[in-house]
């Protein structure tokens, strides 16, 4: 049974016309094109979480960013799937007023053990850019089958290094995040390293990020990769 691996990106707030367009145009320009309605999604006080809504309101198509606004209007989220030759991907986002923007972007373990294996998890992780571009994000994490619960930046960043997997489990246990995604200017680089502890492969990105990688499970489980530890 395949299961999902999610990325949580969090961003300021922002029109989320804009976001999902945005988005559609920087995956459209790595060969990815959006293959499903966008779904009405919105947030369930109860749950604590984004869901799709259970409604036969979905966009199919519009003529223009302005036509897809007012097709959002009321709208607290959209969801849709997107297709290149080699990558299928699910991304939902977002905007809560004055408070922040978030994109999720899903994969299938499968489909991300298969990419790191053949040394094409490079196709993950641009799609994975175009969605943070899209949304401005400042940070974000990922990991195994996690909900589609927001947080704020400042959690984002923490959860890279220490993510709360049970409620109750202390601090000291807690294991980091598979990836991290940390705009360059929101930590310099001396403070990220002292906080990675060798514990991440740290990438550079051109577009203004820095992405990195857990060693100890997430390199070794899906790419059968073993690195060492970084100097």
């Amino acid at each position: 049974m395949s299961m999902d691996f999610t990325t949580q990106l969090v961003g300021p707030p922002g029109d989320l016309a804009q976001v999902l367009e945005a988005t559609s145009t920087r995956l459209m320009e790595l060969g990815m094109r959006r293959s499903s309605e966008y779904f009405r999604v919105a947030f369930e006080p109860e749950r604590g979480v984004y869901d799709e809504m259970e409604t036969d309101e979905v966009i199919t198509d519009y003529k223009s960013a302005d036509h897809l606004r007012q097709l959002l209007a009321g709208w607290q989220g959209a969801a849709a799937t997107f297709q290149g030759e080699h990558l299928y991907i699910y991304v939902m986002v977002c905007v809560a007023p004055e408070k922040a923007t978030w994109s999720w972007v899903d994969i299938t373990d499968r489909k991300l053990s298969s990419l790191g294996r053949a040394d094409e998890e490079n196709q993950f992780y641009a799609a994975l850019g175009a969605v943070a571009a899209g949304c401005e994000a400042r940070a974000g994490f990922g990991n195994m089958e996690m909900p589609f619960e927001p947080v704020s930046v400042d959690q984002a960043l923490a959860y890279i290094f220490s993510f709360p997997g049970f409620e109750d489990e202390p601090s000291d246990f807690r294991d980091p995040s598979s990836i991290g995604l940390i705009a360059r200017d929101a930590m310099d680089e001396k403070t990220l390293r002292e906080r990675a502890a060798g514990g991440f492969l740290i990438r550079p990105w051109s577009i203004g990020y820095w992405l990195l990688e857990e060693r100890a499970w997430y390199l070794s489980a899906y790419f059968n990769k073993d690195l060492g530890v970084e100097d």
